[in-house]
Order: structure tokens, then sequence, then C-alpha cells
């Protein structure tokens, strides 16, 4: 077929199908260009949403942990302190056997022997044996033990003295001890450390 058209009918038909294929290629270009921008806005709000999620998650469990760490650490000091309490009350209750013998012969009369000591923790109270040349010894180690100069007991009580085989008497005493004397551990202790400031 020829056209006959005149050259610029011509010109405007070529540069007509060129900007037909152009606009197809800008339209193309830009719905892929708003395709792009909508992928980007929308991935960054996904992800963005992901990471406050992840983030939330995270301060949750740090949060159980340090409860759960703080409820161990409470149930160790729990058990701690009921130990350190019984470990306190046995200490209370723990006498100084060497301190009392040492306090109580040095109190006894001469010829005077200690034979046996037993100790009721439950009230406080120690019956001492004791071996004695005469009665009149045996009765002044009852004074000498009972006597508040000496600061050995509360009070004491001389429950019986005996003639022994052996032209010797035998006496028992029982005493209350007291609970802020230096006989017991703790009070011993706590004595030091004052000494010590």
């Amino acid at each position: 077929m020829i056209n006959f058209l005149p050259p610029e009918e011509k010109e405007y038909i070529i540069y007509g199908r060129k900007n037909k294929v152009l606009l197809s290629w800008i339209s193309a270009f830009t719905g892929v260009l708003l395709a792009v921008l909508l992928l980007t806005v929308g991935g960054s709000f996904y992800i963005k949403n992901e990471a406050n999620i992840y983030v939330q998650k995270a301060e949750e469990a740090s949060s159980r942990i340090k409860n759960e760490k703080l409820e161990v650490a409470q149930k160790d000091a729990e058990a701690f302190s009921a130990n350190l309490d019984t470990v306190m009350q046995i200490f209370k209750d723990q006498l100084l056997f060497s301190k009392i013998i040492k306090s109580i012969g040095a109190v006894l009369p001469n010829g005077v022997t200690l034979k046996e000591i037993n100790y009721d923790s439950k009230e406080s109270t120690m019956s001492l044996d004791i071996i004695a040349p005469t009665e009149y010894d045996a009765t002044q180690a009852y004074i000498n033990i009972s006597s508040k100069e000496n600061k050995l007991f509360t009070k004491a009580d001389l429950v019986q003295v005996q003639r022994t085989d052996d032209e010797g008497f035998t006496a028992n005493i029982v005493a209350q001890i007291n609970k802020d004397s230096e006989f017991f551990f703790l009070n011993d202790v706590s004595q030091k450390a004052k000494e010590q400031n």
C-alpha cells in the first residue's frame, strides 16, 4: 500500500505510534513503581509490627525470669532464715561446760570435788553431785555455789547430803542457770565482742 499523505501527516502518525508505545512503557513503569512502593511500605509496617511483638514477648519473658528468680531467691532466703533460727536456737541453749566447771571449781572449798554434772536444757537447771570430806564442807560448797556474789546461778537448792562408806559425804545440788550468764555460748560471744569494742 502506497501512502500518499503529505510528509507532515506521515510524521504525525509515526510520532503518534512512538508516543503510544512510550505511554504504555511509562504506564507499566509507573505500575511497577507503585507496586514496589506499596510492597516497601507494607513490608516496613509488617516488619515493625513483628518487631514490636517480639520485643513485647522478650520483655514478658525477661519479666517472668526475673519474677521466677525472685521467687526462688525468696524461697532460698526463707529456708536460710529457718536454718539460721534453728542454729541460733541450738547455740542459744549451748552451754560452755568448760567455763562452768572452771567457775564451780573456783568456789568449792578445799578437799571438795565435783563428781558429776547433769544439765536439763528445758528447765535450764543443772544437777551437781559433789564429794566432800565432811558434812560441813558439803554444806559450805552449797553456800558458795548459791551465793549471789559469785553470780554462778540465779538460785540453788541442796537436795541431799549422804555419808559414804569411805567416811566422806556426797551432796546433790540443783541450780538454776541464769539465761543471761556467760555460761551460754551466744552470751559469751556477745560479751567478748563488747570487750573488743
